[in-house]
């Protein structure tokens, strides 16, 4: 979720950088696969309620134990999954704001794919959202690029979202949880997003 966050962000905000080194193809091919993906592992009940998303497939010391290139490998491979009952707040939140991103960079060029991907963000932050206690995920990932906090990339949708919709519950979110003395030592990566909460803010 991060990855497709940071490229989307990136393409939104220097498109025109990316226009005149002729990249804006190859940026907008990876943005639609990363998002593409991230909608056909989010399962939608009838209402358009997001009741789960497989945020991981595959066992990371299975895998770390076996280097190959993916279309020859025939391991099976367990998928993990998001529910109401396994909390996932940081990797709804993060795949959420990738989707908003997406939304953001397509919103004029494919209107149509656009509000798809905003539907998808915004039926994932609600599932993040509707947990009576968030809370990082503790399963699957174990010791491999795991979360030790939720409210970065929870804040993290919520901004990109008050930039999509101009809805002011998102910003009334973030003002309520943003950690303004957050940003670590390390810059913007997969375990601390405040830094572009606060860009973004």
């Amino acid at each position: 979720g991060y990855s497709g966050a940071a490229v989307g962000w990136g393409y939104y905000e220097f498109m025109d950088a990316y226009k005149a080194t002729g990249q804006d193809d190859h940026a907008e091919t990876i943005i639609r696969y990363f998002n593409d993906y991230y909608m056909k592992c989010t399962y939608l009940d009838e209402d358009g309620k997001a009741i789960a998303f497989c945020y991981q497939v595959g066992d990371g010391d299975i895998d770390h134990q076996y280097w190959n290139a993916p279309e020859v490998d025939e391991m099976p491979r367990m998928g993990w999954f998001a529910t109401d009952e396994l909390v996932s707040t940081d990797v709804l939140s993060i795949t959420s704001a990738s989707l908003t991103m997406t939304y953001l960079v397509f919103k004029d060029s494919d209107p149509e794919y656009a509000e798809k991907c905003l539907k998808y963000s915004l039926a994932l932050f609600e599932f993040a959202e509707r947990a009576d206690e968030k809370a990082v995920n503790k399963e699957g990932g174990k010791g491999y690029y795991t979360s030790t906090k939720w409210e970065d990339d929870y804040c993290y949708a919520a901004i990109s979202l008050y930039h999509a919709t101009k809805d002011e519950k998102y910003l009334d979110i973030v003002l309520s949880l943003v950690d303004y003395s957050a940003p670590s030592c390390w810059t913007y990566c997969w375990n601390d997003t405040w830094a572009a909460v606060l860009t973004m803010l």
